[in-house]
């Protein structure tokens, strides 16, 4: 019971001194807690782990306490000394009613917990500082775990989360960390091993510092993806994030976050938040029917862009006959209003189908069945000319170069072309779909573009998908706005729906 916090400083407040010799007298004079106290509670422990309350250590007190749990402690429960009263003389209660007395009546209570703590902000970041290593779990399975365990609340909510990649470390702290750590890991709350505490997670309430908001995993456990062994971790998660959002532990059948993880092995058909825990986390957050974001969005937030590309290091995208470029993700180089393509690029028209550089430097825009190509900002002799001068395909919708093989894939529709750049020619066994060649893209594409953290990203409208060229699959937690993530904007839910 110490463990979690249920008999810690049960020194009398009379008897905490400072010096060691005031610690050594003051040890002769401590009292251990008086049966009461204790039964109290005990009694607050199996209202948590929904046994009989009954104050005493019983069978099902016993075999409750050894399930794994989760190792952030339990809150003190209101009124928490009605409890006896109310639980444990529960028989003499009945007999009183069956004298004829009237039962008496009790207070409806609250049965959620808030820890009276919130985010200030309805967007949130997140970021996987490392991996587990006691069992292999593809990264981008541990991603979609967390991803998924957020998406629960999010889904109820305002709220939107957002993964931050390792490219981007320096340039931005996420808002909460999760970790994989064994033993002692630099907090107050060591792991203990296999089974027991098998996570804990910490309250945004500014009382842990650069700990608030943080997921800690007990390393030494087996977790999966699936939940075939071991524990899922995707519920886990879900449970912990919770906390991490500002929730306390419940006492109620079918809340998730309940302390022990009784269910949170196997698949996760049929898991899902309860009521009681829709109702805690909007009363903190509300619900997601009410508007999300508020103020006039930015001009080049509200756009669908034309094309995008990658060029000499800095993010271009266009619309109509204008362009914005980005040098990494929120620092925004041109003016709000955007550049007039024609003052960069030279006879280069408006509302262009895709745009792309090649491994020699040069730019190659397309509309219809036509293609420009510069070498900086000038239009090469004899552009604009047919693609089929080229034999590249016509009306395309989006283009992804590849330098290492001097490569290009250019989409439309269903389908994808590979293009080599050096035989001008289209490689053998294209067109094909672009699920065989790109899995998990959506399609069709507005645009494509290798980003400087070397992953790929493909859009559609408003949204975007990351691809990852390690795992060859298309991320988890996608797709999401591009405006959001790539030019930090605030955009209205009007907008959003506009897509």
């Amino acid at each position: 019971m110490t463990k979690y916090k249920y008999l810690e400083d049960l020194t009398p407040p009379n008897q905490l001194v400072a010096s060691q010799g005031d610690r050594q007298r003051s040890s002769e004079t401590t009292t251990t807690p008086s049966k009461k106290r204790v039964m109290s509670k005990l009694s607050q422990l199996q209202h948590y782990l929904r046994v009989p309350v009954s104050g005493r250590i019983d069978e099902a007190t016993v075999e409750a306490m050894q399930r794994p749990r989760c190792g952030r402690p339990d809150p003190d429960i209101a009124e928490l000394n009605d409890l006896e009263n109310e639980d444990v003389n529960d028989a003499e209660e009945q007999a009183n009613v069956g004298r004829g007395r009237r039962k008496p009546k009790r207070r409806r209570q609250k049965r959620y917990a808030l820890a009276g703590d919130r985010w200030s902000k309805k967007h949130i970041s997140y970021r996987i500082d490392n991996y587990p290593t006691s069992v292999w779990i593809p990264r981008r399975k541990v991603q979609d775990s967390i991803a998924r365990a957020l998406q629960m609340w999010g889904d109820v909510t305002p709220l939107d989360f957002r993964m931050l990649d390792d490219w981007d470390i320096d340039d931005e702290d996420a808002d909460i960390y999760v970790s994989f750590s064994k033993y002692r890991h630099g907090d107050p709350y060591p792991f203990d091993g296999p089974d027991g505490t098998i996570a804990h997670a910490y309250l945004p309430n500014g009382q842990f510092g650069n700990l608030d908001g943080d997921v800690h995993f007990d390393d030494s456990e087996f977790f999966s993806y699936d939940g075939d062994s071991g524990y899922n971790l995707f519920k886990v998660a879900a449970h912990e994030l919770g906390h991490s959002l500002g929730l306390e532990h419940s006492h109620t059948m079918g809340s998730i976050m309940v302390p022990d993880y009784a269910g949170f092995k196997g698949d996760d058909n049929e898991f899902k938040l309860g009521d009681d825990d829709i109702r805690a986390i909007q009363v903190l957050y509300g619900d997601p029917s009410k508007p999300r974001y508020k103020g006039n969005p930015r001009a080049e937030c509200n756009k669908a862009f034309d094309a995008t590309a990658l060029i000499d290091g800095t993010l271009f995208f266009f619309k109509d006959r204008r362009f914005w470029r980005l040098k990494r993700k929120g620092k925004l180089i041109s003016p709000k209003k955007g550049e007039k393509i024609a003052r960069r690029f030279s006879k280069m028209p408006h509302k262009i189908d895709t745009i792309y550089q090649r491994k020699d430097g040069h730019v190659v825009a397309l509309k219809g069945h036509m293609l420009w190509t510069y070498k900086g900002k000038t239009l090469l002799p004899g552009y604009p000319r047919s693609v089929r001068s080229r034999n590249m395909p016509g009306h395309v919708d989006a283009a992804l170069h590849f330098r290492a093989y001097n490569k290009t894939y250019f989409f439309r529709g269903p389908y994808v072309w590979r293009y080599d750049e050096k035989r001008e020619y289209v490689d053998a066994g294209f067109p094909t779909l672009t699920k065989e060649v790109f899995p998990g893209i959506q399609t069709p594409l507005d645009a494509a573009f290798q980003f400087t953290d070397k992953n790929h990203y493909f859009v559609q409208r408003k949204k975007y998908q990351k691809y990852s060229t390690e795992h060859r699959n298309a991320d988890p937690g996608y797709p999401r706005y591009f405006g959001e993530d790539f030019i930090m904007c605030t955009t209205t839910k009007n907008n959003k729906n506009s897509d």
